[in-house]
């Protein structure tokens, strides 16, 4: 009998070597007489335990809870990035050249045109703005226009570029708080601005390279202080709140004045600033720095371990120190003892060009191609431009709703799918969520075409004004289930610990350049090829990135990070 039950112990310690502890931490005699008297139940137990173990990545799962109240509050600061890109969507047709147009029946509403941002619901175009002495000023030209909407992810370049290096000095918390000060300073420039073109440049530019550094850092945070059963879990939190802050300026922009829209998103970045502060540091980065005892007490607070009976962190703990040792001795920035600031710039630039110009196969520039090319796609696919000019989009087709009302729809249809996405990724897995995305992309974007070219050659499409809608909606869910939060997600999961301090920042840099780009071009685009043209681009991006995912983009689902890395280096 006794060695019955030592074979049963010697199998449940083969599950996963080195990790296991906690529960089956317990004697052989011990196992044994529970074993006798509880009989297949208890077997059953050790089953279920052993799975829940093998799920992740070895290791006793603690709570879930602390872990996902962590995420949700680092990614505070990406409702602040999602209030900035949506609102443009908003304040542009308020802000925009006048016209001088006030419906009769409402006009006795407003005693000021210009000042109420309600001029959505009730004004068919805001017309005119006040200067101080209440001489007509004319608003932004369309050309202006184009520049405010794309400045900011001209900005997130600037902020992304660093990121990483930077959160490697000074934590990942750390640098996250501080973003609270140039979301500040954008949305006060943005309160002075009132007409001023040049300001409200300036604002949307700050405010970008907040957005850019929350884009690396909070994805990045999210991994770091995840269990693996739940990594794909948190990682679309990144994604969920941006769309979050995306909906809540369609709402306010609706239903409130412009003044008012700016300043309830100025309150988010305090929001976040003193609820975050309360939450620990990743694990992984205090290791890193060799703080061991705060790593410990951030592990244990992470896990719920005082809510688990004999719950250790110990093995876990071990395993993150010599996973930091490991990836310490193959760190770049271990090629030099230099603290010279110059020195650093010039070897992450000299491992960018090796990953972008030579044919290099390290695990690294694998993951860096593979992130860059979700992150083209990601923005190649229109996303931005329908965020940015969703309003605008829905004048041009005609929608029976008004283009507050179209456009509000759509953010509640993006949020939605955000939060059924993460129920999705650690069940389907991301490499099946990204090609189905694509797909579906495309095909909405086809069904825009065919819409848009029965408009252009004078067809009634009376009967089917609902579509545009349709379409975006599904769109905007098709997105958001797949490439809105993946390659957020892969990034962290893909890039090797070493080198997210700069191999992170290049591939959310390319995001933003496409992003620039697409939304800049976006409105030249509508006005000199036509609405049709513009989609049908957009329809053979989504097609062209399908193909993309199906041939180079590993699934990772499940995966520990040493399994992820060794995949990477067969590829």
């Amino acid at each position: 009998m006794n060695t019955s039950c030592d074979r049963r112990i010697s199998a449940s310690a083969m599950v996963s070597p080195g990790h296991v502890h906690g529960a089956m931490e317990e004697s052989p005699r011990r196992a044994c007489g529970k074993g006798e008297r509880l009989g297949l139940g208890s077997l059953d137990n050790n089953e279920r335990e052993k799975k829940r173990m093998q799920q992740n990545g070895g290791f006793r799962p603690g709570k879930k809870w602390p872990q996902f109240l962590a995420a949700s509050l680092a990614t505070m600061a990406s409702i602040c990035a999602g209030s900035v890109m949506g609102w443009t969507s908003q304040a542009l047709p308020y802000l925009q050249k006048p016209t001088n147009i006030v419906e009769e029946s409402d006009a006795s509403n407003f005693t000021v045109i210009g000042t109420s941002s309600a001029a959505v619901r009730n004004v068919s175009e805001v017309s005119v703005f006040l200067d101080k002495n209440g001489a007509v000023t004319e608003g932004v030209t369309p050309i202006e226009a184009s520049w405010i909407g794309s400045l900011a992810p001209l900005g997130a370049l600037v902020g992304a570029l660093p990121a990483g290096h930077v959160a490697n000095s000074i934590g990942r918390k750390k640098l996250l708080l501080l973003l609270i000060v140039p979301y500040l300073v954008g949305w006060s420039l943005i309160f002075a601005a009132g007409k001023s073109a040049p300001l409200i440049f300036t604002a949307r530019f700050i405010s970008g390279i907040a957005l850019g550094t929350g884009s690396v850092i909070a994805p990045i945070y999210c991994e770091e202080i995840a269990e693996v059963r739940i990594r794909g879990a948190l990682g679309i939190f990144f994604d969920l709140q941006v769309s979050n802050g995306i909906l809540f300026v369609y709402i306010v922009g609706a239903y409130l004045s412009y003044l008012w829209l700016c300043i309830t998103s100025a309150i988010i970045p305090v929001v976040f600033f003193l609820t975050f502060i309360w939450i620990p540091e990743s694990p992984i980065y205090l290791a890193s720095k060799g703080k061991i005892k705060e790593a410990e007490k951030s592990l244990y607070w992470l896990r719920g371990a005082r809510y688990i009976k004999d719950y250790d962190i110990k093995p876990e703990l071990e395993y993150i120190q010599k996973f930091v040792l490991q990836t310490a001795k193959e760190s770049p920035s271990q090629e030099t003892a230099s603290k010279d600031t110059i020195i650093r710039i010039i070897l992450i630039l000299k491992y960018i060009s090796k990953c972008v110009f030579t044919s290099y196969k390290s695990p690294t520039t694998k993951a860096v191609k593979i992130v860059a090319c979700l992150m083209m796609i990601r923005q190649l696919c229109g996303i931005n431009a329908v965020t940015f000019y969703t309003v605008d989009i829905f004048k041009g087709a005609g929608s029976t709703l008004s283009p507050s009302e179209a456009t509000i729809i759509v953010g509640i249809a993006e949020v939605l799918a955000t939060y059924v996405s993460p129920f999705l990724v650690e069940r389907a897995g991301r490499r099946i969520l990204l090609l189905f995305s694509g797909a579906k992309m495309a095909v909405c974007h086809l069904i825009l075409v065919v819409y848009f070219y029965l408009k252009q050659i004078d067809v009634s499409t009376k009967t089917f004004d609902w579509l545009p809608l349709l379409c975006l909606a599904m769109f905007v869910v098709a997105f958001n289930l797949g490439f809105g939060s993946l390659p957020f997600v892969m990034m962290a999961e893909l890039v090797p610990n070493e080198s997210k301090n700069w191999a992170s920042g290049l591939a959310v840099s390319v995001n933003w350049i496409i992003m620039f780009t697409v939304t800049n071009l976006f409105e030249v685009t509508i006005k000199n090829l036509g609405t049709m043209i513009t989609f049908a681009l957009f329809c053979g991006m989504c097609t062209v990135g399908t193909v993309v995912v199906a041939f180079i983009v590993p699934e990772t689902k499940g995966k520990t990070r040493e399994e992820i890395q060794l995949e990477l280096m067969e590829r």
